[in-house]
């Protein structure tokens, strides 16, 4: 039973009694409630710090076991030849924000999409009304599949990684050419092995690591400190040489024509 009540020291506001419970029909509406519990910019921030932090984490891992896999199995330490983490990040860095800002996307898509919903399970009392609502089964369908993406995209960047870096180390090991990875468009892996032609000069002629190597096939891995690195795949071997005792003629196999030398590099 519902009685109109009428106060005379507020004469602007009424007061609905129904079944005990009173309510001020003056009081505006929670500004979240009215907004229909949308994110608000501080938390697509906050979404978006989360997950290029996230996602950082992951690629780094994966960059430090791509790199470890490929190198050790020539016998070569990466900081040897200048790829240090800072180096090896830096490479990396259009792909992992890119990624970041896609998983972030995803994740503001599916809060906008459960912003009512969840707004409503949260107003509603009793388990058992909740558990079996449309609401419930929408949102935990929701989570279901962003956890079913999240696992496809995993999937759809270390596959290619892993099996990129099992071929470029046999490619390496069978003296061909390997190039750098780009993964989407992106790149991902600075990797590399160019075939070389190796001079030494006549200072080099008391080396007899260096001076063997005169006009042999190697690969070129790179260099730091003015120490260069070739492997000698026809004797599976590894040679450090002072960059100032030998004129290497490296062909290019990164570019958009490389030559024939350079065969079908992974």
């Amino acid at each position: 039973m519902t009685h109109d009540v009428e106060t005379r020291e507020l004469p602007f506001e009424r007061t609905i009694i129904h079944s005990g419970t009173a309510r001020h029909l003056a009081a505006p509406p929670p500004r979240s409630e009215a907004l229909g519990g949308l994110p608000s910019f501080r938390e697509i921030l906050a979404i978006m710090a989360v997950s290029l932090g996230v996602t950082a984490l992951l690629v780094c891992g994966l960059l430090s076991f791509a790199y470890e896999r490929f190198y050790q199995a020539l016998g070569v330490n990466p900081a040897d030849i200048g790829l240090t983490f800072g180096v090896a990040v830096s490479r990396s860095v259009g792909f992992t924000v890119t990624f970041a800002v896609a998983v972030a996307l995803v994740v503001v898509a599916v809060r906008l999409i459960l912003a009512a919903p969840l707004r409503r399970l949260h107003a509603n009392a009793g388990w058992t009304r909740t558990f079996h609502s449309t609401d419930f089964a929408l949102v935990l369908g929701c989570y279901v599949a962003l956890g079913l993406l999240a696992i496809f995209a995993a999937v759809a960047v270390i596959s290619p990684v892993a099996s990129y870096t099992a071929k470029a180390a046999d490619a390496a090991r069978s003296g061909n050419a390997v190039r750098p990875l780009q993964l989407y468009g992106l790149p991902l892996l600075a990797t590399q092995a160019e075939p070389a032609a190796v001079q030494p000069t006549n200072k080099a002629r008391t080396l007899p690591g260096i001076w063997d190597l005169n006009d042999r096939p190697v690969l070129y891995l790179g260099q730091a400190g003015g120490v260069g690195v070739l492997y000698d795949a026809d004797r599976g071997r590894v040679v450090y040489t002072p960059m100032d005792l030998v004129v290497l003629h490296v062909r290019n196999c990164g570019g958009e024509a490389p030559p024939a030398a350079c065969g079908s590099a992974p």
